[in-house]
């Protein structure tokens, strides 16, 4: 099976999508409406602002005529690591299925590290950035290089093992 995993991004103050999220949700619906993918699995929790960033990602992907159905939400993640953990544990069969990532590319790298560590079968899809705030996509693109120092670190002691808690740090 092939299964879009979007990664969260924030929920304005409102419960409104932010421009990052909305972004990552038509892009995996997009895939979906395409027949790239079988499923798109959404990810994330609650950050400052109610309610999850996967809940808001599944209303826009219902806007789209999207059947529930098809659509997995994981709810707990705060982090990118946590997305693939929260998302492997509440979903273990996306571990066989061939994933196709759906973030931005600033955040593609840290994203492939993340799923080559858990030796998930994957791809990454990012949505065009044409039209999106210049002075945000620069200080994303520079809040990732120490993100992608620390995960290097970070994800050389992880071993996933089917229980976000049994993890070997």
């Amino acid at each position: 099976m092939r299964t879009a995993i979007m990664l969260g991004a924030a929920v304005g103050p409102n419960g409104l999508a932010s421009p990052t999220l909305e972004r990552r949700a038509k892009h995996a619906a997009a895939l979906y409406l395409d027949g790239q993918v079988d499923r798109i699995l959404l990810t994330g929790g609650i950050g400052q602002n109610p309610p999850s960033e996967a809940h808001v990602a599944a209303q826009i992907c219902y806007s789209f005529g999207i059947n529930p159905s098809n659509v997995l939400l994981e709810e707990n993640a705060q982090t990118t690591l946590e997305n693939f953990v929260c998302a492997l544990d509440q979903h273990p069969s996306i571990q066989w299925d061939q994933l196709i990532i759906v973030t931005d590319k600033y955040h593609a790298l840290r994203a492939s590290m993340t799923a080559r560590a858990l030796r998930l079968n994957y791809k990454t899809d990012c949505p065009p950035l044409k039209g999106s705030n210049r002075r945000k996509i620069i200080k994303s693109y520079l809040r990732e290089i120490p993100a992608i120092l620390f995960y290097a670190v970070k994800l050389r002691s992880i071993s996933y093992n089917g229980d976000m808690n049994r993890r070997a740090t």
